[in-house]
């Protein structure tokens, strides 16, 4: 089986060529494609990490890639792998492992640079929903496009809180008037009764 040798971190490492072929069309267009690659069936990785490398190569290897598994230690540099090489179906594979955490503006930002529209569209939510308590600065600090997509979903969660407040607040004075003691005077009953119609019907 022909074999290309990946420079990384100043070391080589020699993989079969048809596995990178296979699992990457940029992997397939440098040594396919006439390049550089393609002549020397070598390719270098400058600024990459060896070892989270080997572990993307744990996912494409037939013997490994059955007992990989995506998890919240190794999501994040994967994802960059997979998006980076145009890995699509391991790329999926991180998004539906991520839509299984917890959001955060952090998460979301992530999805947008990455193209995981099904996870940006949660964190888009989510963030909404709780934006008391996110560094929504990070955001406008970010990138202006999620900016943009984020404030319309904002303003949708408040007005939407806003009619859980107030359908709350017309069905508080009932509770309190259904407890009322049977002592309490005919005159204040009624006064609450009136109270009541006020709220629940403004």
């Amino acid at each position: 089986m022909p074999m290309v040798s990946v420079s990384i971190e100043g070391e080589s490492i020699s993989v079969p060529s048809a596995i990178l072929e296979a699992a990457s069309p940029v992997f397939a267009s440098m040594l396919t494609g006439g390049m550089k690659e393609t002549v020397e069936q070598a390719i270098q990785l400058p600024g990459k990490c060896k070892r989270e490398f080997e572990d993307v190569l744990g996912f494409l290897s037939p013997g490994s890639s059955r007992t990989k598994r995506i998890n919240e230690k190794n999501v994040d540099y994967l994802l960059q792998w997979f998006d980076e090489y145009q890995m699509l179906d391991l790329k999926s594979e991180c998004e539906e492992f991520l839509l299984t955490l917890p959001c955060s503006v952090e998460r979301l930002l992530q999805a947008k640079q990455h193209g995981l529209q099904k996870q940006c569209a949660r964190c888009l939510q989510e963030v909404a929903r709780n934006f008391e308590n996110e560094p929504i600065e990070a955001i406008v600090e970010a990138s202006p496009d999620v900016l943009r997509q984020f404030l319309p979903v904002l303003q949708q969660c408040q007005r939407e809180k806003a009619k859980e407040l107030e359908a709350q607040v017309r069905i508080l004075p009932t509770h309190l008037f259904n407890y009322l003691p049977t002592r309490v005077d005919e005159m204040a009953r009624k006064k609450l009764q009136d109270l009541i119609a006020q709220v629940k019907f403004r």
